[in-house]
């Protein structure tokens, strides 16, 4: 495979901004960054992809504080420690649901700050 097509299949296809997250988890692992559209997770185990249309619920956790929303695994990509990064796609989640889960990851990233 070419470098440009390497490139592409991996194409960064969330079109909202990114959070980094610190003390942020997921029943499936370290959440590792988080946007309006979706979140990258870091799992000890392959997490089946879900058909458009299928989700899950994704109880996000945070400093203290916990959200529950639809998602879908849309990709597994294998890593040398034997990890697996996740993403996931959130499904029909409102705006509002949206700025409350990065609010909720920014709180936690803050946190994490004061401890370094």
């Amino acid at each position: 495979m070419a470098l440009t097509e390497d490139r592409n299949k991996y194409d960064n296809r969330r079109k909202a901004g990114r959070v980094r997250c610190d003390l942020t988890s997921c029943q499936f692992g370290a959440v590792l960054n988080i946007s309006r559209t979706g979140m990258r997770v870091l799992s000890r185990k392959v997490i089946a992809t879900m058909p458009p249309g299928a989700s899950t619920n994704v109880k996000v956790t945070a400093a203290g504080r916990s959200m529950t929303v639809p998602a879908r695994s849309v990709h597994n990509r294998p890593r040398p420690d034997g990890m697996f990064e996740v993403g996931f796609q959130f499904v029909g989640i409102t705006e509002a649901a949206a700025k409350n889960l990065i609010e909720l990851a920014r709180t936690a990233f803050d946190a994490s700050l004061l401890y370094d």
